[in-house]
């Protein structure tokens, strides 16, 4: 006996087909290592993809025809069509192009990208459908003039065009809380390198990482936006990596000597001895404040003599 074929792969089922085409909160939290031992929640907020369905689209007829889209070509050539699950937001270009916004999960803006290419290939395949003419009966012969011959069956319209090439993540933000204060400037002088603080233009420092590329917005409550990542790993790694930097510059209770002033205690006489001083100079500015308000001589005036008067 000859060999035996391999048996086809079964067709998947429909509630494969379910599971596989609705939108899912997996991954839409990552739990990172922190670098010391412990792991920091990261909350994924946003996902920016692009894809191409490689075909020219009528923008019109797709604004026309589709629901929750907006079209104004006068002030942005593309078409804005939103979803409800998964919410998202598509920007789609006439020349076939669109950009995907709001998933928040790969997995999301996968389907999200699957499901608006699915709507403009109905779109597109329904335009295609009218513009197929209706094939006219044959004239009728001197031969069959008493017959009447079936009309020529129409032809099929193609099937709709709603294939997603060249997906790709362009960049993903997260957000994570470290729950602890930050010294931004010491941060900013220790790392002058890849760390940039202007307070008087942007509350937060940023720090940009070079492997991977990621950007971070540190803020002085221990809030931290990451951006800039093209996979959910890399948004995971970056924090790991830069989590025990923040944890040298955490804000303590007790302020702390500068560096490179020795100071003659350690431990918790060195933080009496600081709160001590502090304490020094409060007092001293306190009765600086009194004497100025006690030494501060009224002169009679125009004001004072009529509430004499009265």
């Amino acid at each position: 006996a000859g060999p035996t074929a391999a048996p086809s792969p079964a067709p998947p089922t429909t509630a494969a087909l379910a599971r596989a085409y609705a939108p899912s909160t997996a991954r839409c939290v990552i739990r990172a290592s922190d670098g010391l031992g412990g792991t920091v929640l990261i909350r994924l907020q946003n996902i920016a993809c692009t894809a191409n369905l490689g075909n020219p689209v009528d923008l019109k007829e797709v604004a026309l025809r589709c629901r929750n889209t907006e079209y104004n070509p006068k002030r942005f050539r593309a078409v804005i069509m939103r979803l409800r699950e998964p919410k998202t937001t598509a920007l789609i270009f006439a020349s076939g192009k669109m950009v995907v916004t709001g998933a928040k999960s790969t997995h999301n803006a996968a389907l999200a990208a699957k499901k608006f290419a699915y709507v403009v290939g109905r779109v597109m395949n329904g335009i295609a459908a009218a513009a197929v003419p209706d094939n006219a009966a044959p004239a009728a012969s001197d031969a069959t003039a008493g017959t009447s011959a079936p009309p020529a069956p129409r032809p099929e319209p193609p099937p709709p065009q709603h294939n997603v090439i060249d997906f790709k993540v362009q960049n993903i933000v997260g957000t994570a809380d470290l729950g602890y204060p930050i010294r931004l400037e010491g941060l900013v002088c220790a790392h002058a390198s890849f760390a940039s603080y202007e307070p008087e233009l942007f509350p937060g420092l940023i720090y940009r990482l070079h492997k991977p590329r990621v950007v971070f917005l540190v803020f002085v409550s221990g809030k931290v936006v990451i951006t800039g990542a093209k996979t959910e790993r890399d948004v995971s790694t970056a924090l790991t990596k830069l989590h025990p930097v923040l944890v040298e510059f955490r804000k303590t209770g007790a302020p702390a000597f500068p560096e490179g002033v020795a100071c003659p205690q350690g431990g918790d006489a060195a933080d009496a001895a600081a709160k001590a001083a502090v304490e020094e100079v409060t007092r001293r500015v306190a009765d600086a404040a009194a004497a100025g308000r006690q030494s501060r001589s009224i002169v009679p005036g125009r004001s004072t003599r009529k509430m004499a008067n009265v």
